[in-house]
């Protein structure tokens, strides 16, 4: 089949869907002559899903991930070796910044901007 440039460019994406579906040559002429031929792959790769849902289905589940960990101590759950503060830190750390904060803008703390 023979297509001129220009109509080429208005159907681009319909005449690659048809050399697709037909497995048809298409030439595509410049002034009269054939400057380009396209053809469908011979070897069409396998089409990867990309993105989103790649590796649904391939984790298994072993156990029970519904029921609590009665036996973990959650206060304990920090790792100070590591860098990473235990809950009682954080609460500990977290007070003093609400303190520092509140001490730069002038505000006691558990106030609203209303009692202000």
């Amino acid at each position: 089949m023979d297509v001129s440039a220009t109509e080429f460019k208005i159907h681009c994406l319909d005449l690659l869907d048809r050399v697709q579906e037909t497995g048809q040559v298409l030439r595509i002429t410049k002034r009269g002559k054939v400057v380009a031929e396209l053809h469908p792959p011979t070897n069409p790769a396998p089409v990867v899903p990309a993105g989103f849902g790649l590796l649904a289905s391939t984790g298994k589940i072993h156990g029970d991930i519904i029921s609590p960990i009665d036996d973990v101590p959650w206060e304990n759950l920090g790792d100070s070796q590591f860098g990473y503060p235990s809950a009682p830190d954080v609460a500990r750390i977290n007070t003093h910044f609400v303190a520092e904060e509140s001490r730069a803008f002038d505000v006691q703390p558990g106030t609203t901007s209303e009692e202000r």
